[in-house]
Order: structure tokens, then C-alpha cells, then sequence
């Protein structure tokens, strides 16, 4: 304990942020608040802190293991802008050992997956542009054939397979939250399929975006005038997806579905792309790639870590999360079990970081496993820790912004905490964590962690307990 506190001692220092003392209510109105009979049945854990001179100001359960849901992503970030820096980019290529000529490419076209979350059809398009594209100042014709095959090069994760988390469960396996993981993937893995009811009695017409073939769609839903809008129902099982219910005539209902293996579907996505351009191309196969003995043909990098970390935490993408997270599991810890790499790579932080914590255990990226644990203190003691790196004014400014954006956006808008407060949200059955910053109407910025497990009521009376409590001291003056 004694090495959290010099950690919040230093960044007293570094940030010179005011300090006052809590309100002398304090503990009373949030043991009150607390006591909701709406809340009856959860274990509460709440610890508050002060980033000025680490004065603790209220702490329940602060030591008692919870599932954290998307808290878990606040790990990803601060592992991912530890290790591979604000700067870093995911890189997708195109090689080949072959040569090209008169307009063809005589050999195999590697694509190869670097483990970008954000990669998009359009990127796959873009991709097959510069490829196809000839030189005309070097006398070099646009290309028009490819005599080789296809390789889908998806190696740089470990095994090289779609990878799901572990202890996800069955039921959301099927749709775009719990998409694999790969290191060829793109559109995060998911397909929006659409319903739309047609004339009543029969069949309504499913469209997919992007048009795919890696879904085999079993339609049994039904149009009906007898209801209003309607409802329908899927579920995947392999590549075969089930859609049942009804939906009214004119009427569009759509859900996202993730596909089981990204790196197919990605190659089918280029290699279309590359139809488009008239450019053929043999069969489609996986492999691996070595950049040594191959020309490297075209090169696609993401956006900056800086961004994608943003993009993870604004809209707790939990893809962006795995993506991270099997990344890191590729380049650190390999001298370790590949189901230890992670916790290997937290323990590492830690230690160089100055914090002794316990009661973690992270077993994914994104949160979505129920087998994943965490601690108010160790997430406050690790949030506290952030604002000492000099990452700390992006992980900051990533988080949702009470009021204004992400997943806060709806959340106490137009009290104290709105366009102050900047936190993570964590929801899933039973499940509800907010953790993060906020600033008291004196100046003060204050750490805290609010987890919420084994609620028997709907979201909304966890949120209201975690939002009340952040208005209260966004408002101490």
C-alpha cells in the first residue's frame, strides 16, 4: 500500500491539482444512497480518492473481487499505450514471391493481417487500387490477371484462428459485441443483415452489408399485417444463420452478426474488390507469408494507437479491445503459456509502475468474460497511476465525457458531472462498473470506482446509484 501512496504523492506534484478536505456528510449521504431497496441483493463497491493528495474520501468493498464487464478495457488502453505507444500503427500487406508483367502477376498474392481493428472494406478497395494500378511513366500496364492463388496470411496471432475470449458465453456468440478476434479482419467482423417485410403471408426479403458468402442465411421469418412493426430473431451456429419472427410489410429490422472466421471474410472482400476491377485471381487459401524472401507490393496503415484506444474506449468496441489484446499477446511475454502472456504483461506494468495489486484477474481484452476480476482500489490505484505516464492527457480525453460523448453521452447531462466527469462504463447481466475522474466544484480531481455485481433489477437503478454519486461530487464546493 505504502507504494500507491508515493505514487499519489507524485502526481500531487505533477499536476498540482487543488486539495481539500471531503464534506463531513459525505459518508452518510452515500451510505444512504447505498441502502436503495431497488439495489437489494448486489455487493457495492465503491472507492474515491484524491488525485491531489491521495486522501481517501469514501471506500466500500474496495479490496472485493468484481466482474468489471467493458472496466476491463481501461487495462487494454493502459497496456496498449504502455507498450506499443500512442504512435503505433497496424500494417496490412500485399506480397509476393512472383513478377509482374505485361499486365499479369505470375505467382501467389499474399494478404497479410497485422491485427488492425479498424480495417474496412473500403481499405480492402483501396488496397486492390494501388495493386491493380499500373505506372504509366515506367511503362508498367495496369494489372489485369493474377495467375497465382489468393493466401490469407492471418499468422501473426498466436495459432492463426479465429479467437474468441475465454469463458465468453454461448448466447452472444453470435452477434457483432463477441466477434472473434484475428489478425486479418475487417469491418470488426460483423455483417449488418437487414429484414424487410414484404407482402403478407410470405418470405421477407435479407440483404447483407457487405454482401458476403461466408453466411449461409436460413430464412423462416414471415411478413404480417396483424403487427405493428414486428420482431425477428437470430442466431448463428457456424456459418449458418436462423432468422425467425415476424416483421410488418415495408418494415426494415436489422441486427449485426459476426462472422467465424475474419480472415476469410476479408479475403472475400478483396478478392471482390478486385473483381471489381477487373482483375482475376485463382483460389482463395490460408498460409503465411515471409516478408523476408517476398516483394511487398502494397502496404495499408491504420490510424495511430491514439486513436483506435479512443475509438475502443468512447464506444467500448469490444473487437478494438481483443484486437489489442491478442497483439499484445503476440510481441510481449512469449517466453510465458499463452493463456499467462496477459496477466505476465500486467504484472510487468505493475512492477515497473511502482503498485502493488491484488484481486486481479483478466482473462480477455474486452470484458466481456464473466471469469475476468478486479478490485475498486486496483482500479483506482492503476487510473491514478495513468495520470503520472505521459499518456495521460489522451487516456483522459478517451474516456467518455459525462453529458457529451461515448457511452456517457445520455448520462448526467446538464448537472455538475456533465463535460466533466470523463469514465468507463461496464454493463453486461447483473453487471454494472463505472470508473474514472471527476472534478469537485472547489477544483479537485477526484479517482473513483463504482462496481455493481449481482443486481437483480433492470441497468437503469445501477446507473442511477453511479450517476447520483458522481453529480454529488462534481458539486462539492
Amino acid at each position: 500500500m505504502k507504494r500507491c501512496i508515493i505514487v499519489v504523492l507524485g502526481v500531487l506534484l505533477l499536476l498540482k491539482v487543488a486539495v481539500a478536505a471531503p464534506p463531513a456528510d459525505l459518508a452518510a449521504t452515500l451510505d444512504k444512497r447505498l441502502a436503495d431497496p431497488a439495489l437489494k441483493g448486489a455487493t457495492i463497491g465503491v472507492f474515491i480518492q484524491s488525485l491531489g493528495d491521495g486522501a481517501i474520501w469514501y471506500e466500500r468493498n474496495t479490496n472485493t473481487s468484481f466482474i468489471p464487464a467493458s472496466n476491463g478495457k481501461l487495462v487494454s488502453a493502459m497496456l496498449a499505450l504502455e507498450y506499443l505507444k500512442p504512435e503505433y500503427h497496424f500494417t496490412t500487406r500485399l506480397l509476393t514471391r512472383g513478377t509482374r508483367a505485361d499486365g499479369v502477376l505470375d505467382g501467389d498474392l499474399y494478404l497479410q493481417g497485422g491485427g488492425d481493428p479498424s480495417l474496412t472494406p473500403a481499405d480492402l478497395r483501396a488496397m486492390a487500387g494501388l495493386l491493380a494500378a499500373g505506372d504509366e511513366e515506367h511503362g508498367i500496364p495496369p494489372l489485369r490477371e493474377i495467375k497465382g492463388k489468393l493466401i490469407l496470411d492471418s499468422a501473426f496471432f498466436p495459432g492463426g484462428k479465429p479467437l474468441l475470449g475465454k469463458g465468453w458465453e454461448k448466447s452472444d456468440l453470435t452477434w457483432y459485441y463477441a466477434a472473434p478476434a484475428g489478425a486479418l479482419s475487417c469491418n470488426r467482423n460483423a455483417v449488418k443483415i437487414t429484414v424487410r417485410g414484404g407482402k403478407s403471408g410470405k418470405r421477407p426479403v435479407v440483404t447483407l452489408d457487405p454482401p458476403t458468402g461466408v453466411l449461409t442465411i436460413v430464412n423462416r421469418a414471415i411478413t404480417s399485417k396483424r403487427v405493428r412493426t414486428g420482431s425477428v430473431d437470430m442466431s448463428r451456429s457456424g456459418s449458418v444463420v436462423r432468422i425467425t419472427g415476424r416483421v410488418a410489410p415495408g418494415v426494415e429490422l436489422s441486427e449485426r452478426v459476426s462472422v467465424p472466421d475474419p480472415a476469410r471474410f476479408t479475403g472475400e472482400q478483396f478478392k471482390l474488390a478486385l473483381k471489381k476491377l477487373g482483375v482475376t485471381v485463382g483460389a482463395v487459401e490460408k498460409g503465411t507469408a515471409d516478408p523476408q524472401s517476398m516483394q511487398a507490393l502494397v502496404e495499408h496503415n491504420s490510424a495511430p494507437l491514439s486513436e483506435l484506444v479512443t475509438t475502443m474506449l468512447k464506444e467500448s468496441d469490444n473487437m478494438y479491445a481483443e484486437q489489442l489484446y491478442w497483439t499484445l499477446l503476440a510481441l510481449y511475454s512469449l517466453e510465458k503459456p499463452l493463456d499467462e502472456r496477459y496477466m505476465a504483461l500486467l504484472s510487468d506494468f505493475l512492477h515497473h509502475s511502482g503498485l502493488i495489486l491484488w484481486g486481479m484477474k483478466l482473462v480477455d481484452g474486452s470484458g466481456l468474460s464473466r471469469l475476468n476480476r478486479v478490485t475498486p482500489s486496483a482500479i483506482v490505484y492503476l487510473l491514478i497511476y495513468m495520470a503520472t505516464t505521459p499518456q495521460y492527457d489522451l487516456f483522459y480525453q478517451s474516456l467518455p465525457i459525462a453529458g457529451q460523448d461515448g457511452t456517457l453521452e445520455k448520462r448526467m447531462c446538464d448537472t455538475a458531472a456533465c463535460g466533466n466527469a470523463h469514465a468507463k462504463t461496464g454493463t453486461m447481466r447483473g453487471v454494472c462498473s463505472l470508473s474514472g475522474y471527476v472534478t469537485t466544484a472547489a477544483g479537485e480531481r477526484l479517482v473513483f470506482s463504482i462496481l455493481l455485481n449481482g443486481y437483480r433489477q433492470k441497468a437503469p437503478a445501477a446507473r442511477s446509484l453511479q450517476d447520483d454519486i458522481v453529480k454529488y461530487l462534481a458539486g462539492v464546493e
